[in-house]
C-alpha cells in the first residue's frame, strides 16, 4: 500500500500491491493482483490482474487481465488485455 487509499466497503486481498491509487467504495480485489496510478470504485476485480493508469467504476473485470491506460466501465472475462 503505497500512497494509495482505500475508502470503505472494500475487500482487498492477499498480495495486492496499491500505488498511487484511491480504491473504493464497494470494491474487491482479488489476491496477486497489481493496481497502479488509478481510481477504481464499484468494480470486481479477480486474481492476477494488471491495472495501470486508468479510472475505473462499475466494472467486472476477470483473472490474468491487463488494463493499460484506457479510462472506461469494462466487463472483461479472463486473460483480455485492454493497452491505451
Amino acid at each position: 500500500l503505497l500512497n494509495s487509499v482505500i475508502v470503505p466497503p472494500c475487500y482487498v486481498g492477499k498480495g495486492v500491491v496499491l500505488e498511487n491509487c484511491v480504491i473504493g467504495p464497494h470494491v474487491s480485489i482479488g489476491e496477486g493482483t497489481k493496481v497502479s496510478n488509478s481510481v477504481i470504485s464499484n468494480s470486481i476485480i479477480q486474481v492476477k490482474t494488471s491495472i495501470e493508469n486508468v479510472v475505473l467504476k462499475d466494472s467486472m473485470i476477470g483473472s490474468n487481465v491487463v488494463v493499460k491506460g484506457k479510462s472506461k466501465d469494462y466487463s472483461l472475462g479472463d486473460f483480455s488485455v485492454i493497452e491505451a
